[in-house]
């Protein structure tokens, strides 16, 4: 089961993510940037963290100007919903940072629930 609540966007920088994502959740983001006009959020780049989201999302301060999350039960939920973001914003993703489909984690031989592949590249 995964959870559906997103959260934000908030701005992306280490205040807000401190004060926003508890440290040491699995979860899920999305970065990208308000839209001139404030009225949606504009997706240019996905991505999970199997122990810690809070540490995850740092990595991107000063790329990307805003970000949503939201929690997983599992790493297997994570991955799930990474696939579905990847396959739901495919278009607006094959120009940014994550054109190859996301992998399951480490060990694992999941298939995609939206595909069904298995064939995950670098």
């Amino acid at each position: 089961m995964t959870n559906s609540n997103i959260y934000g966007p908030f701005e992306l920088n280490e205040t807000a993510i401190d004060k926003k994502v508890p440290k040491g959740i699995v979860g899920n983001f999305l970065l990208g940037e308000i839209s001139h006009e404030n009225i949606g959020f504009s997706v240019l780049s996905i991505g999970r963290s199997d122990t810690d989201l809070n540490q995850e999302l740092k990595k991107f301060v000063g790329n990307y100007k805003h970000f949503q999350f939201s929690y997983a039960f599992s790493k297997y939920d994570a991955f799930y919903l990474e696939c579905t973001h990847f396959h739901n914003f495919n278009e607006l993703l094959r120009n940014g940072d994550k054109k190859n489909h996301p992998k399951p984690s480490d060990g694992c031989n999941w298939f995609c629930p939206v595909c069904g592949c298995q064939n995950y590249q670098d």
